[in-house]
């Protein structure tokens, strides 16, 4: 089973079969869809220099004076999470599929972090945007794959990481969304069977 990404067009594909990303899948139910096309395209620029920095602060990799100065707040942020939660990284910008189901995606960190003096594994997405409803699902269904490819073990619900979003600001703060509703993987899974769906009859 080969899984290989074509990063140029955000495409994953499976021994040949291309797969849909789980941004892609979600895409109906997010707020970038109602948002003005100028503007959310200045944002995903942004945003990809965000994470950038992000994935390379957790590496420990990052020369801080390499950074562009129009982000600094952004990672600024970041940091003051990581220091606020004690979060320590252990897994980041990992591809995940589900072979079952079909779909792949890349997660951005899997981490620790203490939530009322007690560490707790936690899956971790970075936005640099607005809150958007399609983050919960979004976030179920990268733990979904993990678990199916036992980069996460999980032998009953209780055991599953704590899934959020860190919405890091320009300001050097950040706001926190916690996910834990159990339709969080429904959603995404009726998603899916929609594209699916519209795969098929040529809709997309």
């Amino acid at each position: 089973m080969r899984l290989t990404f074509d990063e140029a067009h955000h495409h994953y594909w499976l021994d040949g079969e291309r797969l849909p990303g789980v941004t892609e899948v979600l895409s109906d139910l997010s707020m970038t869809k109602r948002l003005d096309p100028g503007w959310l395209a200045a944002a995903r620029e942004r945003g990809k220099l965000v994470h950038k920095a992000i994935e390379l602060y957790n590496q420990d990799d990052l020369a801080e004076d390499s950074v562009d100065k129009s982000i600094v707040g952004y990672l600024t942020a970041w940091k003051r999470f990581c220091h606020d939660y004690k979060f320590k990284p252990l897994m980041t910008e990992r591809i995940v599929y589900s072979e079952r189901w079909r779909f792949a995606g890349t997660l951005d960190v899997i981490g620790s972090w203490q939530v009322n003096k007690h560490p707790r594994l936690v899956l971790a997405d970075a936005k640099s945007g607005l809150e958007d409803p399609a983050h919960g699902p979004q976030t179920a269904a990268y733990v979904h794959a993990a678990v199916e490819m036992e980069i996460l073990e999980a032998a009953s619900r209780k055991d599953l990481p704590q899934r959020c979003a860190v919405r890091v600001q320009a300001d050097g703060y950040y706001k926190l969304d916690r996910f834990s509703h159990p339709s969080d993987w429904s959603v995404f899974f009726a998603a899916l069977e929609c594209w699916k769906f519209k795969q098929k009859h040529g809709l997309l």
